[in-house]
């Protein structure tokens, strides 16, 4: 028990350094900070920071070095080196049919990668339901298509600009009331980054800030109640 506690505190005295590296602008200190401790996880969050200032050459290298323990780690290393080929397309990355089905797989399965393959899903794809019956349709790409005709009504609104340059976006309703909305914004790793409710009559404009968001590639998806309204790519730049 003593141990475990300590172990817990060392986790976070190392956390808390990495936290104040990046706070003072620093991110190449923090990577090799974190590089410098032996807990095989860290290197996962200096991955991550490499990806996050678009150091991709450099994330690749540290992605070929990560030790696999299980089947997990094996997993992660194949759904990052699926993402690592998206950053370097100049146009949007077409996954084989072999990278769609090993990711679906994963997004079904919800274990501790699921998030990652959702997110690369979502982003490429327009995934949105997982684990249902899929026997009536020939492959995923139609079962996903017919779940998006189903829960997509015509669209009704419009997300300004594209990207985000001062921290500010806007969605203008069109010709429908919404009584329910939700817009929501998701990072490159399957986490929520943002949410904000809203209600809007025809021809409204939503104003939404998103100071705190760090610049990079997401996905923003507005619903009303079940009905999903919008759903695309918006870049956030500083």
């Amino acid at each position: 028990m003593e141990r475990e506690v300590l172990q817990t505190d060392l986790y976070e005295t190392i956390r808390c350094i990495s936290v104040r590296y990046l706070d003072e602008g620093n991110s190449i200190a923090a990577e090799n900070f974190l590089l410098a401790q032996p807990e095989p996880s860290f290197k996962r969050t200096v991955y991550s920071l490499k990806i996050k200032r678009g150091d991709y050459q450099g994330a690749r290298d540290l992605l070929n070095t990560l030790p696999v323990q299980s089947e997990y780690d094996e997993q992660f290393k194949q759904i990052q080196d699926i993402n690592l080929k998206r950053y370097n397309f100049e146009v949007q990355y077409e996954l084989s049919t072999a990278e769609e089905i090993f990711l679906t797989n994963i997004a079904n399965e919800n274990s501790i990668n699921s998030g990652y393959a959702r997110a690369i899903l979502d982003l490429l794809l327009g995934y949105r339901e997982y684990n249902e019956d899929k026997s009536a349709y020939r492959n995923q790409s139609d079962y996903n298509k017919a779940k998006i005709k189903a829960n997509t009504r015509k669209e009704t609104i419009f997300v300004a600009p594209n990207p985000i340059q001062d921290d500010v976006m806007y969605v203008y309703t069109k010709d429908s009331k919404i009584s329910n909305g939700k817009i929501q914004l998701t990072n490159l790793l399957g986490r929520i980054a943002f949410e904000q409710v809203f209600t809007a009559t025809s021809f409204d404009k939503i104003t939404v800030e998103v100071p705190h968001l760090e610049p990079g590639l997401y996905a923003i998806r507005i619903t009303d109640g079940d009905l999903v309204l919008h759903e695309a790519k918006i870049s956030i730049l500083k």
